[in-house]
């Protein structure tokens, strides 16, 4: 729902009047039951757009915003706060729980978030054969049956890209997704409202949701479209709307068929009725008999003064709309079914704080005054049967629970087969949705909270042989512990769905809280179950499933299919297989027929050879004694390679290309697929992106760098093989220039940061993005200046700031000031995180510095005019669009390679067509400004490696940007081996090398210390060549030091053995006594006349092994006691 608030002079004269009419017509209309037509509207025909492939639109951008109520419930008449006559406790409630329990979920899974800080979310979701797609405010997503994410979420309005209008302008909310059972499609619907009263309808063209879709926005409507709720019916789209006035509620019809064919439609309404209607929505394959009108359904209470005077009722009505003859369609009340009385609104009509929930006052939004999505319509061959309901107050309290009803068709007409309120205990119950699956089995999913329950998920089912007007005992389907603190709104809807692949599996999607917050950080969950006694059937029956759903072939290749044809509750009736809808020419055989279940048989497509190209559904059917079941599959059929692709956009030498650019070719006949290539050269050798796509668009999934030239390139495919590839395309994306100065922003003071453009040229347009981390915003101030020119621009003047307070007191800033921005002014946003955010406009236009030249000096200022809050502003560009550039700028950073921090003071030169040189300032960032051609750019800094790129192209009105990461000069030694274990003989020479190397970047001086050796050994040095050292001999360690080594220089140290012999001498003297001989054996006597001595090497300086070379022994000199 979203306000629209409508000009009061309009009505000023006029709604006095407006409302006694309508309220006056609408009464007589409930009451007489006839048809008027004063309020009866037929649009001209909408002719639809294409949209692109879904798989190929690219994902949400999740960055915050702004929290805000996104579509407030709209009511401007009168009633608010009025009940219905009291009832006093309900008398339904009592006997509303049955002694069955609800099973548990087969499983969950987590879903949308709040990627859009909207609230509520208007959660809705369908599924379909093969896939699940859920809808939130503003964005749908895409998953496959197990709840894995396929695609999304996606903005509603990105399948709108390029269709034009207000559908694609505007992502106004209040979703619905529907899967139309009866053709194989899927339906996405939302309202745009900012700028019109629009509703925005995609049809896909296949089954295939991931496929592209028609696209209509009709409008402008009759009046505001507020709350739409569809319902897929054989001969419409039926969709009731509120207006915000009480008498004016309006039920309109598409024309289906028209828009399932993608061929022009038109809608018509009727207005002026007393309460919302909810439209019949199918379930099933089998359509309600034909000529059946659309049906539509609202509850009515005794004594609420807007509804017209009778007893509480349900009251159904009829939309026969004729296509062709207009003026034959009729709207009008078919029957009101007294029910159960019951307290009309819990907390009274338009009161949202209502609903209570634990550890906080914050009361949350019942939406009991209308009917809750969906009314849900099954055939089940001996009957049709229709499930709604709707929010009551239990026991005039304030305590919420919910009616809900069966209507029954057996033959003899509709009548109400049963209803009941489920409320089985204290906790409050609302924001219902129901669904019965194909044995008659009635699922009711809800919100549940209390003062002692936080807002959680609950469901509970009824099988067929039930007690009429009672429910099962509840399952839990998520049991939440969050609650919202800070806004009123939850729902505004739910939404239960049944499997069409068995017509049994429920699945529930409705909001919830993970963790406690203000309100816009809700989560969605899917929840899906079963009832193990539903067979998708009333009795026994058989199943028929064909793989694969979609397959291509190249002719005259044969197409298989696998026909499985199961078995329920113990079926065995033979099934007669046939296909319809082959290719002509074609032959259509199954390997069995008939089956009898269970069972299979293959189907193969022959004779392809004869037929036509094209995608062409085929039904399979299966027939039996008791029913007839249809499974359609898609045969693609080529005949030849599809041509080469012509590329049309970004047009071959295109100049300022976006960063995110759609590009778009011409389809080829035949093409199952396009490949995409795209790279910075021309050899492709440096891809930057690829994808392949079911449609002739694509655009990328990432940003692409700003003044740089991409080529680009497509190939078709089918199953008959590729084609040629496209002509290569070349384009410049726009100039970005940006700095990155980090600099601090402090309080109550100006700072500022000087940008040097080279780049010249008439400013067309410009914009300035932002990224600055600050708290509290509504601080802050930015001006832009042109110093060459003197004019300035306050871009950015404290948001939220009146004269008095701080304004916004939220923090951070990442927006791109735009005059033509698309995100409102940026002094009225204040999101969460960032506070300013998107592609806003800013305070003061840009188009200032229209007509000015690019080049000079710039110098953004940035003020903070308050205390205790500080920030960074980490970067700053200029994005301009310019006419008549004489040349181009090459700009960049030079940085340490090893850090990363950046360099001071580093000169960069361009040697080309001219030679220029500068430095760069304190960020480490360079501009230079030089006419059109091919240079070799060279960064050098002291201590740092010089880097030279040659061939570095500059363009004239582009800027080129060429970093430099500039590698330190380090010197680094490394020494082997690390230690020696040598040998040393007498008279040998052993050599060993030392290899001392330096594998830095930068000159090493170094030194050798050596310890010391034995004194009988010592240590030679040979040299390299150069450079030449000085060796000093000693006692003690000696010392190496040559002048030095280069990088990569080795020197060698040479240890070697001296040459020579050692000579040991030792002299002792003994007495011998007359007539005896002696021997010295360290002083010792000896009767054997022999001389012995030993000696220990140690005690010579020797510790290593050696060879005995002489021993020579003789008498120096003998004294004996006579003189002998």
């Amino acid at each position: 729902m979203k306000l629209s608030w409508k000009k009061l002079a309009i009505f000023a004269v006029l709604l006095i009047a407006v409302l006694f009419l309508l309220d006056a017509r609408v009464n007589a209309t409930a009451s007489s039951n006839t048809q008027d037509k004063t309020n009866f509207i037929v649009s001209e025909p909408v002719t639809p757009a294409l949209s692109i492939a879904v798989r190929d639109l690219p994902a949400q951008d999740e960055s915050t915003r702004l929290n805000r109520e996104i579509n407030p419930l709209k009511w401007m008449g009168d009633g608010i706060g009025v009940e219905g006559l009291s009832s006093g406790l309900d008398a339904l409630a009592a006997d509303g729980v049955n002694s069955g329990d609800t099973p548990s979920p087969l499983f969950t899974f987590e879903a949308q978030g709040n990627f859009n800080q909207y609230t509520p979310p208007d959660t809705d979701g369908d599924v379909g054969p093969n896939h699940y797609i859920q809808m939130v405010n503003v964005s749908f997503a895409i998953y496959d049956k197990s709840g894995n994410l396929l695609s999304g979420p996606t903005p509603f309005n990105d399948l709108f890209n390029g269709a034009g209008g207000n559908c694609e302008a505007d992502n106004s909310g209040d979703p619905i997704v529907l899967y139309d059972e009866l053709a194989d499609r899927w339906i996405l619907t939302q309202f745009a409202v900012n700028s019109g009263q629009d509703m925005c309808y995609a049809v896909s063209q296949t089954g295939d949701p991931l496929g592209s879709y028609y696209l209509y926005e009709f409008g402008p409507l009759p009046d505001f479209p507020d709350y739409p709720k569809i319902g897929v019916w054989p001969d419409a789209y039926y969709m009731g709307t509120n207006s915000g006035f009480p008498n004016a509620y309006y039920a309109y019809a598409f024309d289906r068929v028209k828009m399932l064919a993608g061929q022009p439609a038109t809608y018509q309404a009727f207005g002026g009725y007393p309460n919302f209607m909810m439209p019949a929505d199918v379930d099933g394959t089998t359509p309600p008999p034909a000529g059946t009108p659309g049906k539509f359904y609202t509850m009515l209470d005794a004594g609420y003064p807007n509804h017209p005077a009778g007893v509480d009722r349900i009251t159904f009505y009829e939309f026969d709309v004729d296509w062709t003859t207009p003026g034959n369609t009729t709207f009008t009340l078919d029957q009101e079914y007294p029910i159960a009385a019951y307290n009309y609104t819990v907390c009274g009509f338009f009161v949202q704080n209502c609903i209570p929930q634990p550890g906080t006052g914050q009361t949350i939004d019942s939406l009991s005054y209308w009917p809750m999505f969906r009314l849900a319509y099954r055939n089940l061959g001996s009957y049709e049967a229709m499930v709604g309901n709707f929010t009551v107050d239990l026991d005039n309290t304030n305590k919420a629970a919910i009616r809900w009803f069966e209507m029954r068709d057996e033959g003899a007409g509709w009548n109400l087969y049963q209803e009941g309120t489920y409320a089985p205990n204290s906790d409050h119950r609302w924001m219902g949705s129901i669904a019965m699956d194909g044995s008659g089995n009635i699922a009711l999913g809800y919100s549940v909270s209390s003062t002692t329950t936080a807002p959680s998920i609950r469901y509970a089912t009824r099988l067929r042989t039930d007690p009429l007007g009672t429910l099962q005992a509840e399952a839990t389907g998520l049991a939440s512990t969050g609650v919202q603190t800070g806004v009123v709104r939850w729902g505004d809807y739910s939404a239960m769905s049944v499997d069409p692949a068995d017509s049994c599996t429920f699945w529930y999607t409705t909001e919830y809280h993970e963790t406690s917050d203000t309100g816009f950080s809700w989560n969605t969950r899917v929840i899906v179950f079963k009832l193990p006694e539903c067979t998708g059937a009333l009795g026994p029956d058989f199943t028929l499933t064909v793989t694969p759903d979609t397959q291509a072939v190249c002719a005259p290749d044969d197409a298989v299919f696998n026909v499985t044809v199961g078995q329920v509750q113990g079926y065995t009736d033979p099934v007669t297989l046939s296909a319809i809808g082959n290719p002509a020419g074609t032959t259509a055989v199954f390997s069995t027929n008939p089956v009898v279940p269970p069972g299979t048989s293959d189907l193969t497509i022959g004779n392809t050879g004869s037929a036509t190209a094209g995608n062409y559904s085929i039904d399979v059917v299966g027939v039996a004694a008791t029913s007839t079941h249809t499974s359609t599959v898609t045969l693609d059929l080529y005949t030849a390679a599809p041509g080469a692709p012509t590329l049309t956009s970004p047009a071959n030498g295109a100049t300022d290309v976006p960063l995110a650019p759609t590009f778009q070719w011409d389809a080829v006949a035949q093409a199952a697929s396009y490949y995409i290539e795209i790279a910075t050269d021309s050899g492709f050798t440096n891809i930057v992106d690829s994808a392949t796509v079911a449609t002739n668009s694509y655009t990328p999934g990432i940003a692409l760098s700003s003044s740089t030239i991409y080529y680009w390139r497509v190939t078709a495919s089918n199953a008959c093989g590729d084609s040629a590839t496209s002509s290569t395309f070349s384009f410049v994306t726009l100039a970005l220039l940006c700095r990155t100065p980090n600099l601090g922003i402090v309080d109550n003071t100006t700072v500022s940061d000087t940008f040097v453009v080279g780049n010249n040229g008439t400013l067309l347009d410009l914009n300035v993005s932002i990224n600055a981390s600050h708290t509290w915003v509504g601080d802050t101030t930015f001006e832009l200046t042109h110093q060459d020119t003197g004019t300035s621009v306050t871009m950015i003047d404290r948001p939220g700031y009146s004269g008095t307070g701080f304004g916004c007191s939220n923090n951070n800033i990442d927006v791109v000031l735009d005059d033509e921005g698309v995100d409102g002014p940026v002094e009225n946003q204040c999101a969460t995180d960032p506070a300013l955010f998107g592609n806003p406009t800013p305070n003061n236009p840009l188009s200032a510095f229209d007509g000015e030249d690019l080049a000079g000096t710039w110098i953004i200022s940035v003020t903070d005019s308050a205390g205790g809050d500080t920030g960074t502003l980490a970067e700053w560009c200029l994005e301009p669009a310019v006419d008549n550039p004489t040349n181009g700028s090459l700009s960049g950073t030079v940085t340490d390679d090893d850090t990363g921090d950046p360099i001071v003071g580093a000169t960069v030169t361009a040697v080309g067509p001219e030679t220029d040189t500068t430095t760069t300032d304190g960020s480490g960032f360079y501009t230079l400004s030089l006419v059109a051609g091919d240079y070799d750019v060279t960064a050098s800094a002291t201590d740092f490696i010089t880097e030279t790129m040659t061939a570095v192209t500059v363009i004239t009105g582009v800027n080129t940007i060429q970093n430099f990461a500039l590698v330190p000069l380090i010197p680094e030694i490394m020494v082997s081996p690390d230690s020696y274990d040598l040998t040393y003989g007498v008279d040998t020479v052993v050599t060993e090398s030392l290899t001392i190397s330096n594998v830095g970047n930068d000159p090493l001086d170094w030194t050798i210390e050596e310890d010391a050796l034995p004194t009988v050994l010592y240590s030679t040095v040979t040299l390299p060549s150069a450079p030449v050292g000085t060796v000093t001999f000693g006692d003690g360690p000696f010392t190496f030091s040559p002048l030095g080594t280069g990088k990569g220089e080795t020197v060698q140290h040479t240890l070697n053995a001296p040459e020579g012999l050692t000579t040991i001498t030792h002299s002792a003297t003994q007495n011998i006594t007359a007539l005896n001989s002696v021997s010295c054996n360290a002083g010792g006597l000896h009767t054997d006349n022999s001389y012995l001595r030993h000696f220990t090497l140690a005690d010579f300086g020797i510790t290593d092994s050696f060879d005995v070379t002489e021993v020579s022994f003789g008498v120096e000199q003998a004294t004996g006691a006579t003189g002998d």
